[in-house]
């Protein structure tokens, strides 16, 4: 089995021929009128709900509800995190929970 020599010229000749194929003219999309879209404002991932103590060394720490809404806190002193996912723990959270100074 072998190969005619005009098959090997065009291999060596651009080897990565499937890197350089220039853009088609269907994807160009010339809209001057269009604006771009305002960027959103930054929000936090996560929303702070208040203050507890740390369950292992007793700093203050925020309470954060994950994004399927059960609190939990995270130490940035011990780096404990604690999730508190059955009812009667985020009633007790809740218990000891204080409000966040709107400021």
């Amino acid at each position: 089995m072998t190969k005619t020599p005009n098959h090997d010229k065009k291999m060596q000749a651009n080897p990565f021929r499937f890197l350089f194929t220039p853009p088609s003219e269907d994807s160009k999309e010339e809209n001057p009128a269009a604006e771009k879209p305002k960027p959103p404002d930054p929000q936090p991932s996560l929303k702070t709900i208040g203050l507890t103590e740390c369950s292992v060394c007793g700093t203050e720490v925020s309470v954060v509800l994950t994004r399927s809404g059960h609190p939990f806190t995270a130490c940035g002193k011990c780096g404990a995190r604690t999730f508190y996912n059955s009812r009667i723990a985020i009633e007790i959270l809740k218990r000891k929970t204080r409000e966040l100074d709107d400021e």
